[in-house]
């Protein structure tokens, strides 16, 4: 008994956004139960019947404050999460709790997730299937220089090839992996991580967002932030919140290179009291925010409540199905670009061997 709890913490919990999709699909779909406590056990049933210890930790918080008689159980337990849960989000799930009003922005929160998840696996895809080559490519280097390559090494053991630096470069490369094959798979390993951790540095999305916002070929990656942004701001807008403050917190969710313009027109809404028309004449924000959304924005201000969320909605829509398709084409972009490193492993080996037939009679 003692063992089990212990073992527990060696289980893997991946969670994704498709993830928190689901949970919310899964609540949504079982409204008929009507009391949350009993929508939350299936939430714990369904995480038991998949086995899935990440569900698992979420669904029982909810159960356990569910059933404690919380009026924000699906909020707090977000918030036990913030690596699973964006701030954003489960400040808008928590105040659609307490207005009473989260069966109302569960479906709004679930079709918002939903057109994100399907575009990013569109664009976003080919990605994991070149990555699943480049480690495979990696393998068959490591086996080609444990085995065929390692003879050839013997052929040139002690000799001088200082006369030719560049097949000496490549010559000490196959050696350090003929000798040391774990290694070499932990360097690139770490090297594979070591850029997924950079990637998610703020400085790097800003770089990298600047540069998407320049090329044609990744405009889609700014699109699908402003998806995001849209899709915050409609569920803030529908929970109550104030139009100003609603475009600041929003505005978490867009990056940073369009995160800074869009909280700054809340800021300058809310402090200053001015209209959204007027900030969007500044630099920063003449610079990064599109013409037709800044004309988009202006005109959002001017509406009553109600008009104000069937616009965004349209918008939303319209964004999507622009999004999807130039999804295609940059899909494509990154495709060609993963290929690159496999690409670059074949010519190593090629160039490797024939500069071998080349440099060994001349080193004889």
């Amino acid at each position: 008994m003692t063992l089990q709890p212990a073992l527990r913490r060696f289980e893997l919990k991946f969670w994704n956004q498709r993830k928190t999709l689901d949970l919310l699909q899964q609540y949504l779909w079982n409204a008929s139960l009507g009391k949350p406590i009993d929508r939350c056990r299936v939430l714990v049933e369904i995480g038991q019947a998949r086995n899935d210890p990440a569900w698992l930790e979420v669904s029982q918080l909810m159960f356990r404050y569910a059933r404690e008689g919380s009026e924000v159980f699906v909020s707090r337990a977000m918030q036990s999460f913030p690596k699973r849960f964006p701030a954003v989000l489960t400040s808008c799930v928590r105040e659609a709790e307490l207005r009473g009003q989260l069966d109302g922005i569960v479906p709004v929160l679930e079709k918002s997730l939903r057109v994100e998840v399907d575009l990013k696996s569109k664009v976003f895809g080919p990605l994991k299937r070149i990555l699943y080559i480049f480690l495979f490519s990696q393998g068959v280097l490591v086996g080609v220089s444990a085995t065929q390559l390692g003879a050839l090494l013997k052929e040139i053991e002690g000799k001088d090839a200082s006369h030719y630096p560049v097949f000496a470069l490549q010559a000490n490369v196959i050696r350090f992996i003929h000798d040391w094959p774990w290694l070499w798979v932990l360097l690139i390993a770490g090297l594979l991580v070591g850029s997924l951790w950079g990637f998610k540095q703020p400085r790097v999305l800003a770089f990298f967002e600047n540069a998407s916002a320049r090329i044609s070929a990744l405009q889609v990656l700014i699109d699908l932030r402003w998806l995001s942004f849209l899709g915050a701001l409609q569920v803030l807008l529908r929970s109550g919140t104030l139009f100003g403050e609603s475009l600041e917190r929003a505005a978490n969710v867009a990056g940073p290179f369009l995160g800074t313009a869009l909280a700054g027109i809340g800021r300058h809404m809310q402090i200053e009291g001015n209209s959204v028309r007027s900030f969007l004449r500044r630099g920063l924000s003449h610079q990064r925010i599109r013409p037709e959304m800044r004309a988009f924005l202006t005109t959002l201000e001017t509406m009553d409540p109600q008009a104000r969320l069937g616009a965004i909605e349209a918008r939303r829509e319209a964004l999507a199905d622009q999004t999807l398709k130039g999804a295609g084409s940059t899909a494509l972009f990154f495709e060609a670009l993963g290929y690159l490193p496999i690409a670059a492993t074949v010519i190593f080996l090629e160039a490797f061997i024939v500069q071998f037939s080349v440099v060994l009679p001349k080193l004889q």
